[in-house]
C-alpha cells in the first residue's frame, strides 16, 4: 500500500478487500483507476487492461462493476466517519472503546448515535442535546449521578438535594431548574443505553391505516402486517412505502406506551417499588419523556432505515435481473419486419423495414370502424405481398388485442404467413421524440417497434432507464441507485456483445467506453455518407474519432461490410500487427491465416510475448483468430404451423399443433396457431404438476407443441394442453343439461392415474381385494339350488342368479362415475329417448335421474298429446367381451314348458323379468371419475 493513499482510502481498500474477497493490491489498483476516471467497462473487458487482474487472471466483470459501485457508497460513509472521529477527538472523548466502535460502524445512523451518546451531533444540535450540554457545563452532572445511583441524603427530598446546586452565576435560579438540568442529562444517558436500544429494536413494526377512506386493492393486505423488521419482506416494504407516500398508511412501532414504560422501568428503576416515592415519580416522568421525545422516534427511524436499506438491496438485484432479461430478449435478427403501432380510436400505424432496419414503407390502417375493415385487409395483404416481411411486431398498447384478433383473421390462408410477435411499447415515444423528422411521432414509433424486434438489445439500450418497464415497486427505491445499477447492466451486456457500427444508432454508440456523444455523432454521419469509410481505420483518418478513442472502443465495435476481416473480431487496431507476426511464424499472409484458422493452434504464445505485450494478451489474440467469440443474441425460433389446418372445422380433439406464445396472463397463455382464433393454454394444462405462475413453464415468443383439448366452432375458441397423457371425452350428464352448466368436454388422463385404473399398483377395488370378479367380467348366470321358493332359472325351487333379477349389470359395477356414485351419463341429445330407456318392464322409473328428467321433459307436460305405446327395443349388437373359460355352471337351465313369459304384454322399454341380461344394453358406459379441483380450461366464462 502506497503512502499517498489517505487514511480514508486505506479503510475503503480494506473494506472492499473483505467484502469481495480480493487482495488489497488488486483493490487498490482498481480504486486508483476509477478515481482517475477509467470506466469499469474498460477495466473489465478491454484486452490490454491488466489493472483489474487478480493472481494473474482477469477478474470477473460482475466483481469489477460491483467494486466500482461499492466504492461510491463507501466514500460517503468514510467521509462521515472522518467527521465523527474529528468531533470526538476535538471533544476529548475519543478513547479506545469509542474509536473501535466508530471504526466498526457501517451505517450513517450508527455514527450519529455514537455522537449523540457523547452529546455531539454530525449536524445541528437538537433542543434536547443543547439542554443536556448546557446542564453539563453548569456542573449538574453530579446531581444527575446522585439521582441515577439513588444517593439522596437521608431526610432530604429531591428539591432539598437540588438546592445545593442553585447558583446565580451559573444560571441556575432554583431547585426546579437544577432538577430540570439533571433530568436533561439523564434523558441523554437513558437514550444512549446500548442494551435498552437492542431490546427495543427487537420489537415489532405495525402498519396502520390513515383516515377512513377505502384502501386500494393492492394495499389492503398490508394493514394486517405486524412483525419484526427482519421478517418484513422487501416486496411488502416497497408496497408499504408507496402507501406512506400516498398518505394512506403509516409504519410505527407496535409497542404501546404503557408497555414501553414498563420495559424502561424494569431496566432502570426495578429497585424503586413504592409508587408514592418522590424519586420513583421523578423517574416515571423522565422515562415517559425519553420514550415519547427520543427513544420512540429514534428506534422507529433506525428500524425503518435498516429495513429500507435491506429491501432496496434486494429490490435493486431483482430489477437488475428483470432489465437484463429485457435486454436479452430473443431477436429476429437481419430479417424484414413489419412494425404495427395499435390504437383504440385512431388509425394503426405500420412501418416495414428491411434487414438493416431501414424504412421501406409507412402506412396507416383504420380499424376503428367496421365499414373500413375490408379495405384495411386489402391494404395489409398488399403490403405483405410487396415487402414480404417474415415477422410482424405488434405493440402491446391500447387496442392491441383487437388488432391482434383482426390480424390473425386477415392472414388466414396466406401461403407465406408472417409470424406474429408482441413487442413492448414502453419508452418508444421517448426515443421517437429525440429525432426531428417530417414523419409524425406515431409513424416513428412503429419503426422503433420493428427495429426492437430485430435487435432488442440495441433498441432497449436507447431507452432511458427511468422509462424501462420494471414492474411494481421501481418508483419506491432510490432512483439514483437504480439508474446506476441498470446502467451497469446495460454497459456489461453491450460490451460483452459489442455493436455493429454499420447499424448502431448515435445514442447507442455513445454508451461504449471511449466514445462521447460528439464522437458518436461524427461516426454516424461518416457512416451514412455516400463515400463513407470502408474499414474502422478510415474513421480515424477522416477525423470522426481520435486514435486513442478508437483504441479504447475498437474491441467492442464490429463493422459489417468492412474491407478488413479483422474488423469483425474483438482485436484492438493496435494489435493488428501481432496478427501479421503470427502469420509470419507459419510463413503465411494475414489473409491466408484467416482462411486456415485451424493452423492458429500451432502458434506458441510465448514466442510472440515481449515487454510491451504479455503472454496473456497474445493468447487472447490467438483465441480470437480461431473464431469470433462474441456472445450472440438469442434468436426467435420459427414456428411451423400445421399444413392443411386453416379453420376450426379442420381441428380434431387430440390433434398436435405447433404455435407461438403471444402473451401471458395469470390464468394461462394465448397461443398463435396460424388460425383466425388463437388458442388458450390454461395454467392447469401447462404441465402434469401444479403450476403457480405460467412464466415458470413458458415465456412470450416461445414456440410450443400443444394438443387440442376442445374447441367451440360457434364462438371461435380453442382450448389447448401441454400435459402428457391420453385425451378422453367427458360425456354430459342429465344434471348438467337440466342446470344448463357448461363443463369441459374432454380431459387429459395422467399416466399415473391410468396405471392406477389398470390395476398396476395392486388391488384397486373391493372385488380384487376379496378375490372376486374383476370389472368387465361376466358373472355366473346360474343360481344356487334350494328346497323351494321363487327363483329365476336356478332350478326347481331354487334361487335365481343375481344377474337374472334386473339389477345393474355386472360389467358396470366397478366403473366409477364422473361426479360420484349415481350419476346418469347421457350421450344422446334426445332426453325423452334416454328417459324411456330407463323405464322398467312395467314402465316404472328406475333412477332418480330419470325422475328428474321426467319433470323437465316436454313430452310429459302435454296431456293433450296422444301417447303412443312404446315399441319393444331392438336388441343391440353384443359388445366384444373378454373370452372366459366355459364351466358346467355357465349353462343356463331350461324353464318349464308350462311357464308363460310374463312380459309378453308389458311395454318393452326394458328387459322383462326372466330374460337374459347378459347381452349388453344401450345404457352408455359412465365416464371415468374426474380429478378433484378440476379447472375450467377457459376460466369463468371461456375467457
Amino acid at each position: 500500500m502506497t503512502n499517498t493513499i489517505p487514511s480514508a482510502a486505506e479503510r475503503i481498500v480494506e473494506r472492499l478487500s473483505k467484502e469481495f474477497d480480493v487482495g488489497p493490491e488488486s483493490i487498490a489498483r482498481i480504486v486508483i483507476a476509477v478515481e482517475e476516471g477509467t470506466e469499469p467497462a474498460r477495466l473489465a473487458y478491454h484486452p490490454t487492461e491488466t489493472r483489474a487482474n487478480a493472481h494473474g487472471e482477469r477478474m470477473p466483470p460482475d466483481r469489477v462493476y460491483g467494486i466500482a459501485r461499492r466504492l461510491e457508497e463507501l466514500k460517503i460513509l468514510e467521509e462521515h466517519r472522518s467527521v465523527a472521529l474529528a468531533k470526538l477527538e476535538g471533544a476529548g472523548k475519543l478513547d479506545e472503546n469509542t474509536r473501535e466502535r466508530a471504526l466498526r460502524s457501517m451505517r450513517l445512523g450508527e455514527l450519529d448515535e455514537l455522537l449523540a451518546v457523547h452529546g455531539l451531533s454530525a449536524g445541528a444540535m437538537t433542543g434536547q442535546q443543547a439542554r443536556a450540554n448546557k446542564a453539563r457545563e453548569q456542573g449538574l452532572e453530579e446531581l444527575a449521578t446522585m439521582l441515577r445511583e439513588r444517593k439522596i441524603p437521608e431526610g432530604q427530598d429531591l428539591y432539598a438535594a437540588a438546592e445545593a446546586f442553585v447558583s446565580e452565576e451559573k444560571g441556575i435560579a432554583d431547585a426546579k431548574a437544577a432538577l430540570d438540568g439533571a433530568k436533561a442529562i439523564l434523558v441523554q444517558d437513558v437514550a444512549a443505553d446500548s442494551k435498552l436500544l437492542s431490546l427495543l429494536r427487537e420489537q415489532k413494526l405495525k402498519v396502520n391505516k390513515i383516515g377512513n377512506g377505502k384502501l386500494p386493492k393492492g394495499l389492503q393486505p398490508l394493514i394486517k402486517i405486524e412483525k419484526k423488521a427482519t421478517a418484513i419482506r422487501a416486496r411488502e416494504f416497497l408496497a408499504i412505502k408507496r402507501g406512506i407516500r400516498q398518505g394512506l398508511l403509516e409504519l410505527k412501532l407496535s409497542l404501546a406506551e404503557e408497555r414501553a414504560h414498563q420495559l424502561l422501568a424494569e431496566h432502570f428503576v426495578s429497585d424503586l417499588h413504592d409508587p408514592s416515592d418522590p424519586l420513583r415519580s421523578f423517574w416515571d416522568s423522565l422515562l415517559r419523556e425519553v420514550w415519547i421525545d427520543v427513544l420512540r422516534p429514534r428506534v422507529e427511524h433506525d428500524l425503518i432505515e435498516g429495513l429500507r436499506e435491506r429491501s432496496e438491496h434486494i429490490a435493486l438485484q431483482v430489477f437488475a435481473e428483470r432489465y437484463a432479461d429485457l435486454l436479452d430478449q430473443p431477436a429476429v435478427g437481419r430479417r424484414r419486419v413489419l412494425g404495427i403501432l395499435p390504437s383504440l380510436h385512431k388509425p394503426a400505424r405500420l412501418a416495414a423495414v428491411d434487414e438493416g432496419g431501414r424504412v421501406l414503407h409507412r402506412a396507416s390502417l383504420d380499424l376503428s370502424k367496421a365499414e373500413n375493415l375490408e379495405a384495411a385487409k386489402t391494404q395489409l395483404l398488399e403490403m405483405l405481398q410487396r415487402f414480404a416481411p417474415e415477422y410482424i411486431a405488434l405493440g402491446n398498447g391500447f387496442g392491441f388485442r383487437d388488432t391482434e384478433a383482426w390480424l390473425m383473421e386477415a392472414m388466414v390462408g396466406l401461403e407465406k404467413r408472417p409470424q406474429l410477435i408482441i413487442v413492448d411499447e414502453a419508452g418508444s415515444a421517448e426515443v421517437a421524440k429525440r429525432k426531428r423528422s417530417k414523419q409524425e411521432l406515431a409513424a416513428r414509433r412503429a419503426t422503433i417497434l420493428a427495429r426492437r424486434a430485430q435487435h432488442p438489445l440495441i433498441e432497449w439500450a436507447r431507452v432511458d432507464v427511468s422509462s424501462v418497464p420494471l414492474g411494481e415497486g421501481s418508483d419506491e427505491v432510490h432512483q439514483g441507485h437504480l439508474s446506476r445499477r441498470l446502467g451497469d447492466v446495460r454497459s456489461q451486456m453491450l460490451h460483452e456483445r459489442g455493436l455493429d457500427l454499420a447499424e448502431a444508432q448515435e445514442d447507442t454508440l455513445e454508451l461504449l467506453t471511449g466514445i462521447s456523444s460528439e464522437i458518436a455523432h461524427e461516426l454516424q454521419k461518416q457512416r451514412n455518407a455516400k463515400d463513407g469509410p470502408k474499414k474502422l481505420a478510415d474513421f480515424v483518418g477522416k477525423g470522426a474519432i481520435t486514435e486513442e478513442a478508437m483504441e479504447a472502443a475498437s474491441p467492442f465495435l464490429r463493422f459489417t461490410g468492412s474491407e478488413e476481416p479483422l474488423d469483425q473480431l474483438r482485436i484492438p487496431l493496435s494489435l493488428y500487427g501481432l496478427v501479421d507476426e503470427s502469420a509470419t511464424l507459419l510463413s503465411l499472409t494475414r489473409a491466408q491465416l484467416l482462411e486456415q484458422k485451424e493452423l492458429v493452434g500451432r502458434i506458441e504464445a510465448s514466442k510472440l510475448a515481449n515487454d510491451q505485450r504479455s503472454e496473456g494478451l497474445v493468447s487472447f489474440v490467438l483465441h480470437e483468430l480461431r473464431g469470433p467469440h462474441i456472445v450472440q443474441q438469442r434468436r426467435y425460433e420459427d414456428v411451423k404451423f400445421r399444413e392443411g389446418v386453416q379453420s376450426l372445422d379442420q381441428l380434431e380433439i387430440g390433434m398436435e399443433l405447433q404455435g407461438r406464445i403471444l402473451r401471458l396472463l395469470d390464468f394461462g397463455a394465448f397461443v398463435d396457431l396460424g388460425l383466425a382464433s388463437g388458442g388458450l393454454l390454461h395454467v392447469s394444462q401447462l404441465a402434469n404438476h401444479f403450476v403457480d405462475d405460467p412464466l415458470q413453464i413458458v415465456h412470450p415468443g416461445q414456440v410450443v407443441t400443444v394438443r387440442v383439448l376442445e374447441f367451440d366452432k360457434n364462438k371461435g375458441r380453442i382450448s389447448l394442453t401441454m400435459r402428457e397423457g391420453d385425451i378422453e371425452k367427458i360425456p354430459q350428464t342429465l344434471g348438467d343439461i337440466a342446470s344448463n352448466k357448461r363443463r369441459p368436454s374432454a380431459r387429459v388422463v395422467d399416466p399415473k392415474e391410468r396405471r392406477e385404473q389398470r390395476g398396476d399398483r395392486g388391488p384397486s377395488s373391493r372385488f380384487d381385494s376379496q378375490g372376486g370378479r374383476r370389472s368387465g367380467q361376466r358373472r355366473d348366470s346360474g343360481g344356487r339350488a334350494g328346497p323351494g321358493g321363487a327363483g329365476g332359472r336356478g332350478g326347481p325351487g331354487g334361487r335365481g342368479g343375481r344377474d337374472e333379477r334386473r339389477g345393474r349389470r355386472g360389467d358396470d359395477r366397478d366403473v366409477p362415475f364422473r361426479r360420484g356414485q349415481g350419476g346418469y351419463v347421457v350421450e344422446s341429445e334426445n332426453l325423452s329417448e334416454e328417459i324411456q330407456k330407463d323405464r322398467g318392464a312395467k314402465g316404472e322409473l328406475k333412477s332418480f335421474a330419470a325422475l328428474a328428467g321426467l319433470f323437465g321433459s316436454g313430452d310429459d307436460k302435454k296431456p293433450e298429446a296422444k301417447k303412443e305405446e312404446p315399441k319393444r327395443a331392438e336388441a343391440p349388437k353384443p359388445e366384444a367381451v373378454e373370452a372366459q373359460p366355459e364351466t358346467p355352471q355357465a349353462e343356463t337351465p331350461q324353464a318349464p314348458a308350462s311357464e308363460e313369459p310374463k312380459a309378453e304384454s308389458a311395454p318393452a322399454a326394458a328387459p322383462a323379468a326372466g330374460t337374459n341380461e347378459d347381452a349388453p344394453q344401450e345404457n352408455p358406459t359412465p365416464s371415468p371419475e374426474a380429478p378433484e379441483g378440476e379447472q375450467k380450461p377457459f376460466g369463468e366464462d371461456f375467457v
